[in-house]
């Protein structure tokens, strides 16, 4: 590894993978470079999505519950 200073900070480059070509720009070299550019906002999504429907199915089974109990209540007054 080698260190560069791109505007007064300093960098090290190495000559192995991604290579800094400008000032905040990289050169991929190999796939495993690009995984975690792909990877992470594609997790974030999917966590989100199942958080979503987590909340959802949870909402809607309590409001499912609800009805129940209310459809219980009047079956017990129309009987009395």
């Amino acid at each position: 590894m080698a260190g560069v200073a791109l505007g007064g900070i300093e960098v090290a480059v190495s000559t192995e993978g991604s290579r800094i070509l400008k000032r905040g720009h990289m050169q991929m070299d190999h796939w495993s470079d690009l995984f975690p550019i792909i990877f992470f906002p594609f997790k974030i999504i999917v966590l989100c999505v199942g958080m979503f429907f987590a909340i959802k199915w949870h909402y809607d089974q309590d409001k499912k519950k609800q009805k129940e109990t209310v459809d219980r209540r009047r079956e017990c007054t129309k009987s009395e």
